[in-house]
Order: structure tokens, then sequence, then C-alpha cells
């Protein structure tokens, strides 16, 4: 044993806590073989390594000091700062040689010496043969029936008691000990949840990076609990708590975590992730709805999926390689440690927010009962799922979380669907419509008169021109492109012969609002005005003083922008119009717009996240001098 104990303080102060990792397993399994070697491997890192005979001889009075002597031992790794590994055993046969009986961690009380136990899972047979062959051992009287039992019993027995006690518990094989060893140096993370959030911060990154600036929106949809029946986890945990089994029956489950399905802190999905490393199990069978939205959604150019969770990921990586869905939705998740990180259920808000924030993407949250709240409060858009499973569904849940979405200052909308509607068209047309639309008439020659008119008015200052090009310009891009782009309907044309005469205006045209922002705008404006004269105009030089009155009956606004060779009063008013009116469509028009505003990426094609953008450009200029030789785009119109 590498050095005394130097301290009998319970309570250091000022000290952080240290890992105690525990190596379990019956007689014979090989633990002291595997600290050796550990020895070895890890000389001259930050750990300490004890032997449980050793700390047997240490310990004054009956079994039960054992706890308060591996809780010195975890003291000490805390004063010298190092990560201590030490042999136990669970359980010993009593002197009659009768049932096994535990001799650590029984004491009932909260404190665990422990922070880690690997089991060593050395098979009955080989660990029973090197008993009979150790006479040192005094365990011939044992039995293989006994051993077996034995086994059993402190298997079961040891993952009750680890999960009763927040002690990360997996089992190891004793010839694997280049796992064991990258194991061991996980541990060392265990309370590093800044570490593990970098981590899955640059997942993300790493997730978005091939399509930035090609997409408009992500769906980010919680899978624990909603895209399969509960029955398919059932089956992993039984194999992960009772074993393979020929039984085929249901087995037993205590109702404790994580399997009652309410994890909710990070050591608890730690210790989910550890059961990874051991138990391997079948491919989940996915409800035919939620298959049919993955597939029909991840068609969609201008959209992709993101999966998360907080359990089963190398699982649902299964799910969508047999679907044939591996390129297109993309899964972040915990899984092994070996997978280098984890997502607790209350860390799924952060790539929601990461997505908005960093990456200026639209996102949209699906989550069911049990999801994160946070995660669907984060989101653009919630979509809260009924499990068809579940006819006891929480409806008290549900209204107290709807009504919270409703005032959450990031969530513009939310619905509660059942699963069935996810097929529904009018919801499918909604979220996969194109959110960002630009067209423009820069290789057209009346765009190239007018261009060149403008830039008269700009470098030879005359109001009588310049009052007549923008408003031309205006009426121009009313004509051929907004009328388009908003659709016509016919309309009666008040006359006083018979039969009435039959003419056409823009659809919802009395809903459309007009506000030039800058400079000659008001002209352009007036020269839009002159084509749909049901429309009103709005003259304000402030975003600020538009208020609901001004949008409350108004079906689009259109933002008028002579001159656009910045975003940013652009942007101060879509952000403002969608804070008051969220959803409602913006119309941008302009007369000459630098190409990078409109850019994949750019400052105007990002606006995306509070509701549809379209601009109407005359001609798209590159550089500052914005002549006519600068133009840029090979097609008038971009979808």
């Amino acid at each position: 044993m590498s050095g005394r104990f130097i301290s009998s303080n319970l309570n250091p102060s000022n000290q952080p806590r240290q890992n105690l990792i525990g190596i379990f397993g019956l007689p014979g399994s090989g633990k002291t073989h595997i600290l050796n070697q550990l020895r070895r491997k890890l000389e001259g890192g930050p750990f300490s390594f004890y032997e449980y005979e050793e700390v047997r001889k240490t310990s004054p009075i009956h079994w039960p000091a054992y706890d308060r002597a591996f809780e010195l031992i975890r003291h000490k790794c805390d004063d010298a700062g190092v990560t201590g590994i030490a042999t136990a055993n669970y359980m010993l046969p009593d002197e009659f040689n009768d049932h096994p009986y535990t001799t650590l961690l029984d004491d009932g009380t909260p404190n665990r010496p422990f922070t880690h136990i690997m089991y060593v899972n050395t098979p009955v047979e080989v660990a029973h043969q090197r008993c009979m062959e150790d006479a040192e051992k005094n365990l011939a009287w044992c039995s293989l029936d006994y051993f077996r039992k034995w086994a059993d019993e402190e298997i079961i027995g040891l993952k009750d008691t680890c999960f009763d006690r927040k002690i990360m518990f997996t089992m190891v094989d004793s010839h694997d000990l280049p796992k064991i060893i990258a194991l061991i140096h996980t541990f060392q993370l265990d309370r590093n949840e800044e570490h593990n959030q970098g981590i899955v911060d640059q997942c993300v990154d790493e997730v978005v990076a091939p399509w930035q600036g090609q997409v408009e929106k992500v769906l980010v949809m919680d899978c624990d609990g909603v895209f399969a029946p509960k029955s398919e986890e059932q089956t992993f945990w039984e194999m992960f708590y009772s074993g393979e089994s020929n039984d085929k029956g249901p087995r037993a489950l205590p109702m404790r975590l994580p399997w009652c399905g309410f994890i909710d802190d990070y050591m608890e999905c730690r210790q989910l992730s550890l059961a990874y490393e051991q138990a391997a199990a079948s491919v989940v069978a996915l409800y035919p709805e939620i298959r049919s939205f993955l597939h029909r959604v991840s068609k969609c150019p201008r959209l992709r999926i993101i999966l998360v969770t907080s359990r089963l990921r190398l699982l649902w990586e299964r799910v969508l390689a047999q679907e044939g869905l591996s390129q297109s939705v993309k899964i972040i998740g915990s899984g092994p440690l070996s997978n280098g990180y984890i997502v607790p259920p209350k860390a799924k808000e952060k790539p929601i927010k990461r997505l908005r924030t960093v990456h200026n993407l639209q996102v949209w949250a699906f989550g069911g009962h049990g999801s994160d709240e946070q995660m669907l409060h984060r989101a653009h858009y919630s979509i809260i799922l009924r499990r068809p499973d579940n006819p006891g569904y929480n409806e008290l849940w549900l209204s107290d979380v709807a009504l919270r979405l409703k005032n959450s200052k990031d969530c513009i909308d939310s619905t509660t669907f059942h699963l069935k509607e996810l097929g529904e068209p009018a919801f499918l047309d909604q979220l996969m419509q194109h959110q960002f639309t630009l067209a423009h008439a820069t290789h057209k020659g009346v765009a190239k008169l007018l261009h060149t008119r403008m830039l008269k008015s700009i470098y030879f200052p005359d109001q009588r021109l310049e009052e007549n090009v923008y408003s031309e310009a205006g009426w121009y891009l009313a004509n051929e492109y907004i009328s388009e782009i908003g659709g016509i309907e016919e309309a009666a044309i008040a006359v006083s012969e018979e039969p009435k005469a039959t003419g056409y205006q823009l659809v919802r045209e009395s809903g459309m609002l007009i506000i030039p922002l800058t400079g000659s705008s008001h002209q352009m404006g007036a020269g839009i005005r002159d084509v749909f004269q049901k429309a009103c105009t709005l003259q304000t030089d402030n975003p600020e003083d538009i208020d609901d009155d001004h949008l409350r009956e108004i079906d689009t606004v259109v933002l008028v922008e002579a001159v656009a060779d910045s975003a940013d009063v652009i942007t101060r008013y879509v952000n403002h119009i969608h804070r008051v009116k969220p959803c409602l469509p913006i119309l941008v028009v302009t007369g000459i717009l630098q190409a990078e505003l409109v850019a994949p990426g750019g400052p105007l094609s990002s606006l995306i996240r509070g509701g549809p953008i379209t601009v109407v450009a005359l001609s798209l200029a590159k550089g500052r001098e914005m002549t006519t030789e600068s133009y840029v785009y090979e097609t008038a119109r971009i979808s």
C-alpha cells in the first residue's frame, strides 16, 4: 500500500473532492493483478493505489470499519490531489460457510467512500478454479454452485447500492487493460461539466459546418421516450441489470434511476453512459409516424434534423443507419464514456441556444412528456408530441407547459400534436416552406437602364430626376415581382355600365403596410403605393414607434430601402416587427443592393429566425462603387 493514513479529518477545508475508484469482484477474479498492472502503467501520474488485504490489516475492529478505512483513503487523496484506486470486496462468506454477506457500503448512510466502482466480470468458473488452487484464499470448501449464487447476488446488490448512493458502476473484463485505463482517465472528468459542455458545443459546430449558409432551419428532436415504445428501453435495462437470459418472460426492474425514466442530473447521465460500455441491444423500433416524418422532412434541402438524447445514442445511430438516414439526420447524445461527452437532460437546451445565437438558424424543438422544458423554451417554435401508447398522458403537464411557452420571450409559437398529426399537409407545408427568397432584375435591360439613372442621381444630384427614377423603380418592382410573389386575385371594377367589369388586384392588398426607411426610399415607396392603392403607408424614423395597433390587421410588411449598402437599418426594423408580431411575413424592396447582404449566411438571409423574409432588388452590386460592371449572380431569381 502506497502511503499511510495521514489524516483523520473527514472534512478537510478548501480541498476539492477527488475520486476513489474501487476495483471489486469475486475472489480469484483478478483484482490484485489489475491493480499491479495499473501501478506500472500509470506510474508518475496523479494516482495512488491501495490493496484490500492491506486495508483490512489497518482496520482496528470489525467489518463495518472498512467503510471508514476507505473514507480515510478518500480524504488522503483529497489532501494530495490524486485519484485513489483500491481493490475491495463487497461480499464475503460468513464464518459458518453460509450465505455471503455485505462487508462494505452497507451502513445505510449517504456517505460513500467510493465515487466509481469497476466490477471485474471474470467467468465464475475461472474465479472458482483459481480459488481452489490458492490455499491462501481459504475457500476450498466453496462449491461452484455457491460461487454462482454469490456472483449473482453480489452483482445485483452492488448495482442497487451504487445507484442508491450515486456511485458510478460498470463491469470490466480483467484482460482488457487498455479499456480499464481509458475508463480511469475518463472518470477524472466526471465532475468537469464545463469541459463536457465544451465538447458538446464542438459537436454542434461540426454538425453544422458542412451546411452552414445553405440551411435556414433546424429541427432538434428529443428522442428520449417519444420516438419508440417504452418497451425498447425496458429491454435494454433488463439486459444491463439482469444480464443475458434465455428466459423470454418479463424481468422486473427495481423502481430506481435510471430505468424509471426520470434522469435529471449530470452524474446520473454519466452512469447511463457507463451502462452502454457493457450492454448491447437490438435496434429500436420507431413509431411508424416518426419514421415517415423523418424520411419526408429529411428530403427538404433547406432543412436539417438533429436528434438529441441523454440515453441510447448508439441505438439511435443504428436506427438511422438501418433507415438510410445517417447522412441527412445527425445525432448528438450520450453514449459510451469513450464517446467523450454526455448530454444530461437539463443540457439539451444548450445545443438549441448555440444553433440560434452562434449559427443564426431558426430552430424548431420537438419533445414530449419528460423532455426538459427549457429545451422547448429556447427554440423559436416548439412542438410537444403525445405518445400513442400512453393513454394516461399527463394533461396537467401539457397545459402547464403550453401556458409557460406562451409567456416565453424566446419561443415564438408552440403546438401540441399527436404523432399522426406530423403527417398533416398543412403542418408539413409550414415546416418546409422556404423562409428566405431573393428576387432581382440585375441582368434585365430595364434594370440596367434604371440602375444607370440611379447612379446619375447619386453622382449628379438632381431632386426631380431622383424622385422620378426611384418612383419608377418602385412601380416596376411592384408590377414585375411583388405581384408574382404575393399573387393576384379577381376584383370588381367600379363602373356604371352593365355588365360590370372585372379586373385584378394583389391578394389581400389592403393588408399590406409599406414603410419607407431612409433617403430616396420614400419616392420608391410611393411608386409601390401607386400600384397597390389599397395598401397603407407608415412614415417613421424609428422602428420602436411601430406597435401592435399598426400591425394588427396587417398580412405583409414592405420595408423599402432605395440603396442598401448595409443591413443595419433593415435588421433593426425586421427584429422589432417580429418581436411585436412573430411570424409576420416581411418583404424588403431595394433599388441597389449590396450582394453580400443576401449571400448565404449573410445578414439579411439570417433574419429568417423570426419569420419568412423575401428580398426584391432592382439590381445586386458588388463593391462600394456599385457600378454597372459589378453585377453578380447569373440568374434573376434565387429561390
